[in-house]
């Protein structure tokens, strides 16, 4: 395309041709753009603070020693604990009845007392088996809180042949005891044979058996067991 000017200093008009760039349309002049999403900040907008981190739940004692401090209700109340007294170191439990450690074990699972759970003090006074028993008593009758320490045992298993010999033990138990405890091991006996040969896994003063050849027995029949079997299975706890 071409177009011509005039130069007004000549008399005579002359026509020059200049070159002119054809004019556009205008929106061929604007860039053309895409249609953008609208930009979202970085950074998220206010977030209603996370909660803490839930602590986590405490966990029972497998074995060992623990102390459980035990709420007493308004009168009447009844412990609902039931113990054998064949340890000298303290009661052990055999059971519950419908009472205050009941309601502590549903309401404290991690500090719940168990079945051969050995309590060893009361209101942190140690002493005989005896005399921890009147304190639990005694703690029923005119106590706020019953604190108590409690040992949980482990549980051991051994195979014992023992054939013809003696067992050669001092045992405490009573008749309806919940099996019995072994006092001391003596020289010649099948658990003296046991124990040289097994050092690592000795029978001990104070463990309670529990179990012969797989059967829960009371003390007075734990005793006959010993008599006949050739063979012992003992399940013992170990405090």
């Amino acid at each position: 395309m071409f177009c011509y000017c005039c130069d007004a200093k000549q008399s005579d008009m002359e026509l020059k041709p200049v070159d002119v760039m054809p004019v556009l349309e205008r929106e061929e002049l604007v860039e053309k753009r895409e249609p953008q999403e609208p930009v979202q900040d970085a950074t998220p907008e206010a977030k209603a603070a996370s909660p803490p981190a839930k602590a986590p739940e405490p966990k029972a004692v497998d074995s060992g020693v623990f102390t459980a401090s035990i709420a007493m209700p308004e009168k009447p109340r009844t412990l609902g604990l039931e113990w054998d007294d064949i340890d000298a170191k303290g009661p052990m439990i055999v059971g519950f009845s419908e009472g205050i450690v009941l309601k502590f074990n549903q309401d404290q699972p991690a500090k719940a007392l168990r079945v051969y759970d050995r309590i060893t003090s009361v209101k942190g006074a140690f002493g005989h088996v005896k005399k921890l028993c009147s304190s639990l008593q005694a703690a029923m009758e005119k106590d706020d809180e019953l604190v108590v320490t409690v040992t949980r045992p482990k549980q051991l298993s051994i195979s014992v042949a023992k054939g013809d010999e003696p067992l050669g033990a001092q045992l405490n138990f009573k008749d309806s005891s919940a099996g019995l405890t072994v006092v001391q091991v003596a020289d010649g006996g099948a658990l003296a044979k046991w124990n040289t040969a097994n050092p690592e896994n000795a029978i001990l003063p104070g463990d309670r058996v529990i179990k012969i050849n797989g059967k829960l027995l009371k003390g007075g029949q734990m005793v006959e067991a010993f008599k006949k079997e050739t063979t012992l299975e003992l399940t013992l706890l170990r405090y």
